[in-house]
């Protein structure tokens, strides 16, 4: 039972991830100039690890604290969440903010072809924000042993960044696809939320 309620959706949700993401990118390498245009990409994707690794760091321990407080109606786990949801929201922003500001300065120091990139670590960063603070969510559904509901929702999300992508990338390159990027974590914002909000 527990392979099949847990298991097997936690497998199959950590399977389409890094696919989702590498499609998205072939589309863009597929493109004229894409592989200068990758590359542009590949710089501003760098720090979105800086933005999500504080808020990562301390939602590792959320799952379990969160399992142990047993039904999710309890006031206790309600209060936990809405803590750990606002403590990864300000580390997120506590740290993009500098990022989007020095912009033109991060994008510059990869090279002189580089520069044009700022837009583009912009809407990574922002991305980044939304991801760091809805992995929290994520957290509570798989706290609530709701894996198959997690599974769903997430395949929503590569639905929409690949269709964004498909429509964003060729018009717009590597600021395409930190388009699409920033889309698809929107949805799978109010889709996560919305799904959480109605169970609880």
């Amino acid at each position: 039972v527990i392979l099949w309620r847990f298991s097997l959706p936690a497998f199959l949700g950590g399977t389409l991830t890094s696919p989702a993401m590498w499609v998205a990118s072939t589309i863009l390498v597929n493109q004229p100039h894409g592989y200068s245009e990758m590359g542009v990409f590949s710089a501003a994707n760098q720090w979105r690890t800086a933005v999500a690794f504080l808020p990562s760091l301390l939602s590792q321990p959320l799952l379990s604290m969160l399992s142990n407080l047993g039904a999710g109606a309890s006031t206790s786990f309600r209060k936990l969440l809405r803590v750990n949801l606002l403590l990864s929201l300000g580390l997120s922003v506590f740290i993009a903010v500098p990022i989007m500001l020095s912009s033109s300065w991060i994008m510059k120091a990869y090279g002189p072809d580089f520069q044009a990139g700022r837009p583009t670590l912009i809407l990574l960063v922002l991305a980044t924000v939304i991801s760091s603070t809805v992995a929290v969510i994520g957290q509570a559904i798989a706290s609530l042993d709701k894996m198959w509901w997690g599974f769903n929702l997430n395949f929503v999300w590569a639905l929409v960044l690949l269709s964004s992508a498909s429509l964003l990338v060729p018009r717009y390159g590597a600021l395409g696809l930190a388009g699409a990027f920033l889309a698809s974590y929107s949805v799978h914002a109010i889709t996560v939320g919305t799904y959480l909000r109605f169970y609880l």
